[in-house]
């Protein structure tokens, strides 16, 4: 009940609303890179500003305003295009918000394919939040 009813980890929550089936999964363990997707804890701009180590919350490779968060990075953003066509075609399937950990929980081979889309986003994302702080200085 608290985990349909707090106001924390939404992003979380959209993932997995249906713990039973994360928690009774019989593959997959979770890593850095996974947990900074599957939080939205990791080095996405939306999430760097809010702890005052970015000045810009938007992403440097698309058009417009759009906010550098994990959703935008994992489903959307045009720097990782390749990565996510790649994922896709190991998966069978389009990734979205609701298919993401499905995919997932469906075979120890979705698993790792997600696990190694999740390693190469969040290292781009770090080596591009390092490429920043190094220029800052």
């Amino acid at each position: 009940m608290r985990w349909e009813s707090t106001s924390k980890g939404r992003w979380t929550y959209r993932l997995i609303p249906h713990l039973d089936c994360w928690l009774k999964r019989k593959h997959g363990q979770v890593n850095f890179h996974l947990t900074q997707i599957l939080s939205g804890h990791g080095c996405f701009r939306n999430n760097l500003r809010r702890f005052g180590h970015e000045e810009a919350d938007n992403c440097a490779h698309c058009q417009g305003q759009l906010e550098e968060t994990a959703e935008h990075s994992v489903f959307s953003c045009v720097r990782f295009a390749g990565e996510r066509d790649t994922l896709e075609a190991r998966l069978g399937s389009t990734i979205s918000v609701e298919t993401f950990v499905p995919l997932m929980l469906m075979s120890e081979e979705n698993w790792q394919a997600v696990s190694d889309f999740a390693a190469k986003v969040m290292t781009e994302l770090r080596a591009e939040e390092r490429r920043r702080n190094s220029e800052a200085t």
